[in-house]
């Protein structure tokens, strides 16, 4: 069984005027949100094998904040294709998986993520909640029988959709 994390990046900052969007950092509300997405992480003992990050500054600064939670032995690449993907961009990126790959994180942003979560995901109760909305470093998790080349509209199943305002209200025991 293959495993696929999908997390957006944390909430980040438009405080230097004339800054270039790929350039923006993270807010302190971002940091803090990566440190619960961070003790999430090692409680459910994710560790992928593989991660794709977007070139953003934003997204980096995501991946910088939880690694302390990830795998040291994971092979990481930085893709600027995954800034301002479409759905068919980031689909392309994962089918791009080695096949010797088991779990693959891609840190990701919005519209993107939200869509490719709810294109790939077969129905399920926690589907009509990640629809609603994919806020930013809420992480969704997703099992998959197959290959990644093969990965396709409803063929993976969401197993967890978690953000980090349910973890900030204690909302913890029912995830």
């Amino acid at each position: 069984m293959r495993r696929l994390y999908l997390l957006r990046h944390a909430k980040s900052s438009w405080q230097l005027a004339g800054q270039l969007d790929y350039e923006r950092g993270l807010t302190e509300r971002g940091l803090n949100d990566c440190e619960l997405i961070s003790e999430l992480i090692l409680e459910r003992g994710i560790a992928p094998d593989f991660i794709y990050c977007s070139g953003a500054r934003r997204a980096r600064d995501t991946l910088q904040a939880v690694a302390h939670a990830l795998p040291r032995d994971a092979k990481v690449e930085f893709e600027d294709a995954i800034y301002q993907a479409s759905t068919k961009d980031l689909l392309d990126v994962l089918r791009g998986v080695p096949k010797k790959r088991q779990s693959v994180l891609l840190v990701g942003h919005n519209p993107s993520i939200h869509d490719l979560s709810v294109e790939i995901a077969r129905e399920s109760e926690d589907l009509a909640r990640l629809a609603a909305k994919f806020p930013t470093a809420a992480l969704a998790e997703f099992e998959y029988d197959g290959d990644w080349a093969d990965l396709g509209t409803d063929t993976v199943d969401l197993t967890q959709f978690t953000t980090p305002k349910q973890l900030r209200v204690g909302e913890r025991e029912t995830l």
